[in-house]
């Protein structure tokens, strides 16, 4: 009849356990780093675009191959 009684009582359930502001921390600093990704991925865009340099760091071999393999799949 114990096992009954343990049966009924939720205490496997983690969310209950969990505190209130737990969920809202986590998804906080995973909005957070989404956001700072992006942001970061829009600056090396702009500045790939600003910078002539930077738009050859590939090199030709390397391109050519790469061009090849995607233009195969």
């Amino acid at each position: 009849m114990s096992s009954i009684n343990c049966l009924s009582h939720n205490d496997s359930d983690p969310a209950q356990k969990s505190p209130a502001g737990l969920s809202t921390a986590l998804a906080s600093v995973l909005i957070l780093t989404i956001v700072v990704d992006i942001v970061g991925n829009v600056l090396v865009i702009l500045s790939v675009f600003r910078n002539k340099k930077l738009r050859n760091a590939v090199p030709k071999k390397l391109y050519t191959c790469l061009r090849l393999v995607l233009k195969q799949w």
